[in-house]
């Protein structure tokens, strides 16, 4: 088996990064929670927005592996404009290209593409977290119209469209793609997670969308949702990896010129131990995503949820180290070490807790045996 990179796969990597050093460097680990929108306007113009999704609306035809590349370069110089990237390419839009009708494909994929639009999930419920299957928010027909009534926590609160988990009339679990404006979504005031993002309550109230906002229906409706919600979960740890790669590398290099005792920490064993093991833990990681990634179709659940339950840990692991080498400077004031810390620490509860993804392994160990290489 081959794991080195094609030329081709090298040039994407090498040219997203050459992007990023001419045009994100001087604020680079600068933008915490806050969206770099001058640079999606770079990434936008030269094609990086939406570049997984259809040519037809925009898109790149760009494979998820392709995907992460591109966001490994762009990472290595700016991660949070890395973090943007994977956020016009989630599995939330994939989801709309998959399974939306002509008229919301049109309406919602070129402005992703655009750089100008993001479509967000709309999951979790006060009663129900990763228990999806026992959802309460339900939608009834009346027509040509589906009548929707529930509660969602935690989306944030300004996306462009919500991809939203009901009930449909058949009692199977489906999804429905709402518009914020539409009467009867109503989005509360946010609060702030540790990290600083927003996430707002929503109260969905008599909310009437057309059919043809369906993008999951019948019995194997709720597997079409997840299936999508997977790339999700690849993607999002990808996109802690180049957080954790790019504090590793400050963490590297801090560790070279910062002295004690007449000589860089670097040469203390207890701080190139911690080197090692970093180092290690990033490599492991990202062959895990390469992993969930090779294929031409969407990764399933058993590769998905190794992934995510393995790198997120890794990944705040190796963040919490590259704080502890660099001490008081990385703790103290607004730091991109501080930022990473809570936003990656996040990640093991979002996209399913890393309890849930246990389950998940276990029982598709038990229903298909080990994920083996084809």
């Amino acid at each position: 088996m081959d794991l080195t990179l094609s030329e081709e796969e090298r040039q994407i990597r090498k040219a997203a990064r050459e992007l990023a050093e001419d045009n994100f460097a001087e604020n680079a680990g600068q933008w915490g929670p806050e969206k770099p929108v001058e640079n999606l306007e770079v990434l936008a113009e030269h094609g990086y927005t939406g570049m997984t999704l259809p040519s037809e609306y925009g898109g790149g035809d760009a494979s998820f592996f392709e995907l992460v590349l591109a966001m490994e370069g762009i990472g290595e110089v700016c991660p949070d404009t890395a973090r943007a990237l994977q956020g016009t390419n989630n599995g939330n839009a994939h989801a709309v290209a998959i399974y939306g009708s002509e008229r919301i494909k049109e309406e919602y994929l070129l402005p992703v593409c655009e750089g100008k639009a993001t479509i967000a999930t709309a999951m979790s419920e006060p009663n129900v977290g990763s228990s999806v299957r026992d959802m309460e928010t339900e939608a009834v027909e009346d027509g040509d119209e589906l009548v929707i009534n529930g509660e969602k926590i935690y989306p944030h609160p300004k996306k462009d469209a919500y991809n939203t988990f009901v009930r449909m009339p058949d009692e199977n679990i489906g999804q429905v793609l709402i518009d914020p404006s539409n009467p009867g979504f109503k989005i509360q005031e946010p609060d702030y997670n540790l990290a600083g993002d927003p996430h707002s309550q929503i109260f969905i109230e008599d909310c009437r969308v057309s059919k043809d906002r369906i993008l999951a229906s019948g019995p194997d409706s709720f597997k079409k949702s997840i299936t999508t919600y997977n790339a999700n979960r690849v993607t999002g740890v990808a996109r802690g990896w180049v957080y954790a790669k790019w504090l590793f590398e400050e963490a590297l290099e801090y560790s070279q010129y910062r002295n004690q005792g007449g000589q860089p920490i670097a040469e203390y064993q207890a701080v190139s131990h911690k080197l090692a093991e970093m180092a290690t833990k990033l490599e492991a990681t990202r062959w895990l995503i390469y992993r969930s990634l090779s294929g031409d179709e969407l990764p399933g659940r058993a590769l998905s949820c190794m992934t995510r339950l393995f790198g997120t840990q890794r990944n705040h692991e190796v963040v919490d180290e590259a704080l502890q080498i660099k001490g008081a400077a990385g703790f103290i004031g607004d730091t991109t070490e501080s930022y990473a810390y809570a936003r990656l620490r996040g990640d093991q509860i979002a996209g399913g807790t890393k309890e849930i993804h246990r389950n998940n392994v276990s029982k598709d160990l038990l229903e298909n045996g080990y994920p083996d290489l084809e």
